[in-house]
């Protein structure tokens, strides 16, 4: 008997699948889709030809296409994993999350380890905000393709999203293993530096990504690195490229504009942020923004109307209910509204409290406070007095010397540094880290000391020599910017950090001729104006109790340094300032060494930007607006005034 012969339609049908594959195959899917879509005229049924047509469609990114003729071939072929995994992908694309997780889940049960299935049922996973679950399916993945290089990048966003930076950054490092040059593993990597202010870093690998493809993304987040840099110019021109590409690209508006409210353009932010899409709930940062911006215009009634556009009870206790909260107490405030306003900050320390990783731990605060205080007793002092160095304290510029601002947060030191700065021979470098970065371990990696910071100072059995005290203060200069925010001719460096007040004693030590200057408010104010602050790093600003007993420690030692160190600090106030400028710089000057001159009572002339949550207020023309604001919130703040009350009385402030 002879064998079936092939007919003649069959047979060509076969011939011209070959050459589909082929072409596809080959990557001419032009060619490949042509012969598959002439083979489905003839056999509407043909799955081979339907997959080819589906693969193709998603490789053009054709996401509606390419569900239609998968659909069409799962409804033939519903054992199909690679259809169910590609028919995944398209969903997804096309923002239909759970029918996009029903056919990645099929696909992965039919194909339990297949890598694809995995990597798209990880994205589906993570498009819902399911993390844990999106990791474990690409590490599924990995376990079969380890040195995949999308699958590491995938697996190190995820990491990167959990806070788990140590192990994102590795699998980044294990993609450009692979890939060098792999864009999205430079630019994750770049973000990751961005937020750990590694900014030298974070600008190279955003640039090493723009070489493998420029992206309004990519500009976005190296204008973000540059505003960090305090590269102003630079910043402009890469949200200005960022908007070329993508002229509606809303991060880029939205980052431009925050970053000119923040430099105090505010004609210009407003220009930006008009031009941002979203007057919805949704967007919360743009209309806080747009209220700062009307607040900031002094048209509190339009930045309260703004603000009540939000639905804050949809917001669910994250970052962006806390900038909503503080924005909304500021306005509050303004309007006058006070016991209002108080229950809104309130209500925002409670939620930043419940974001915060760690609390402010305040026994440990009490134990630094004591050592200080033991460490820079009178005894020691007598004991190392032959080998503190009091001459030849100057740095690598013998034109310049470190004059030292100090107080408690929002008392008034940015104010100071601004007004002083404005003089022709004072220098300002913003807050300078070389004081906590001595006592953060610098000392004693420099002294070689197994005892912390700061009895390494004082260790009997290795008495500090005059070169190490130099070595210390070397290290201290080696921490300053290489240029400052002025033109380099002056004689004193400002450097204003509030909590240095901690550290009097150490500075005594590098510097016993430095000029300090205390600058102090009325108590109850500046714990009011510290906990209205969204302070990120002063956590202990979160509670007004734990604000008020952080303050009066810190009162105290200030006190205790001046009493017991011979540590020499220019008391001012605050409202001595603001009331009566002229006569309290005449003779703050006259204390520094230097000559009167009139800008130093005009602070809103200053074209230096100052980087601190005052930076709205110290751009004003000066004002007493804020003395004696503490009145309007006489009941919420009486808990704290017992815990104050010895410094209101030291440095001559009443309850009236």
């Amino acid at each position: 008997m002879l064998p079936r012969q092939v007919g003649s339609g069959m047979a060509r049908l076969a011939g011209d699948f070959t050459r589909a594959v082929n072409h596809f195959q080959a990557g001419r899917y032009r060619q490949a889709e042509k012969i598959c879509r002439q083979i489905l005229k003839r056999n509407p049924a043909h799955k081979a030809a339907l997959e080819i047509c589906g693969l193709i469609a998603l490789q053009q990114r054709a996401w509606t296409r390419a569900r239609s003729l998968l659909g069409r071939l799962l409804e033939r072929d519903p054992d199909n994993a690679s259809a169910q995994c590609n028919m995944g992908l398209a969903c997804l694309e096309l923002g239909e999350v759970d029918s996009a997780m029903q056919h990645c889940l099929c696909a992965v049960r039919l194909v339990p380890k297949d890598v694809d299935a995995n990597n798209n049922l990880g994205r589906v996973y993570q498009a819902q905000g399911q993390m844990e679950k999106s990791l474990a399916c690409y590490l599924t993945a990995l376990d079969s393709a380890p040195w995949n290089p999308l699958l590491l990048v995938n697996a190190g966003a995820v990491c990167q999203q959990l806070g788990q930076s140590e192990s994102a950054v590795t699998y980044y490092h294990r993609a450009l293993q692979v890939v060098p040059e792999f864009a999205e593993a430079h630019s994750n990597l770049g973000v990751l530096s961005l937020d750990q202010g590694q900014y030298q870093q974070a600008l190279r690998h955003f640039e090493q990504a723009l070489q493998q493809k420029e992206t309004a993304d990519l500009h976005n987040h190296i204008g973000l690195t540059r505003m960090a840099l305090e590269q102003l110019d630079l910043a402009r021109e890469q949200f200005s490229r960022a908007l070329a590409l993508e002229p509606g690209h809303q991060d880029a508006l939205f980052n431009w504009a925050w970053f000119e409210e923040y430099h105090n353009n505010i004609k210009l932010a407003s220009q930006v942020s008009d031009r941002c899409q979203g007057n919805d709930s949704g967007h919360v940062g743009l209309l806080v923004l747009r209220s700062a911006l009307a607040r900031r215009k002094q048209d509190f009634v339009t930045a309260l109307s703004v603000l009540e556009q939000l639905d804050s009870n949809a917001m669910i206790g994250g970052t962006d209910q806390v900038l909503y909260l503080f924005e909304k107490g500021t306005v509050l405030d303004r309007l006058g509204r006070y016991a209002e306003a108080f229950a809104i900050f309130e209500e925002a320390n409670e939620t930043k409290n419940r974001l915060l990783v760690d609390d402010f731990d305040e026994a440990a605060d009490i134990r630094r406070c004591n050592q200080l205080q033991v460490a820079f007793s009178m005894a020691n002092e007598r004991l190392h007095r032959q080998t503190l160095v009091t001459s030849s304290v100057q740095g690598p510029d013998p034109q310049l010397r470190p004059l030292f601002i100090v107080g408690f947060p929002r008392s008034g030191t940015s104010l100071l540094t601004q007004m002083l700065g404005r003089h022709t021979r004072v220098s300002l470098t913003g807050e300078m880290p070389g004081i906590l970065d001595l006592v953060g371990g610098g000392c004693e990696e420099i002294l070689g000391s197994d005892l912390p910071y700061p009895d390494c100072l004082f260790d009997p059995a290795q008495p500090l020599t005059s070169v190490q005290v130099q070595q210390l203060r070397d290290h201290y200069y080696a921490t300053l910017p290489q240029t400052g925010e002025s033109d380099g001719s002056g004689a004193w460096l400002i450097d204003k950090m509030p909590h240095n007040a901690l550290h009097l004693g150490l500075i005594r030590l590098l510097f016993p001729h430095a000029p300090v200057i205390h600058i102090s408010r009325h108590p109850l104010d500046a714990c009011l104006s510290a906990y209205f602050a969204n302070f990120e790093l002063h956590r202990y600003t979160a509670s007004l109790q734990i604000t008020a007993r952080h303050y009066q420690r810190m009162m105290d030692l200030i006190d205790y340094y001046q009493q017991n160190t011979q540590c020499a600090v220019r008391e001012i106030r605050y409202q001595d300032l603001v009331t009566d400028p002229q006569e309290t710089l005449h003779s703050l000057l006259e204390y520094v060494g230097l000559p009167w001159q009139e800008d130093c009572v005009r602070p809103e002339l200053s074209t230096v930007h100052v980087k601190t949550r005052s930076y709205a207020q110290v751009n004003e023309a000066i004002h007493s607006d804020s003395v004696n604001r503490y009145r309007h919130y006489r009941s919420q703040l009486a808990g704290i005034v017992e815990w104050v009350r010895p410094a209101i009385q030291r440095y001559g402030y009443d309850l009236r």
